[in-house]
């Protein structure tokens, strides 16, 4: 089956979880998203506890590269991550 030239010009057909990740906060500026949000905005399901914490491990990733930002946010009585594009 032929692909597109863009696809050929890039190595490949459909966009990695990276950039799925990055694109999801860039086209939601101005807001955050913890870690399970951005899971299912990406159609992956993270129910399993190994799930979430490779998950998260890939999120600290992109953070450590300097990609996204990440900030610890008290809700109501709990505290979670939370992932937002780098302004």
């Amino acid at each position: 089956m032929p692909i597109s030239k863009a696809d050929y010009e890039r190595g490949r057909t459909e966009d990695t979880d990276e950039e799925k990740v990055i694109q999801f906060l860039h086209a939601n500026r101005g807001q955050a998203y913890n870690s399970s949000e951005i899971a299912e905005a990406m159609g992956h399901g993270i129910e399993d506890p190994i799930r979430q914490q490779s998950f998260l491990l890939f999120l600290d990733r992109l953070v450590g590269r300097g990609m996204i930002e990440k900030k610890m946010v008290e809700v109501g009585s709990t505290k979670d991550w939370y992932f937002s594009a780098k302004p």
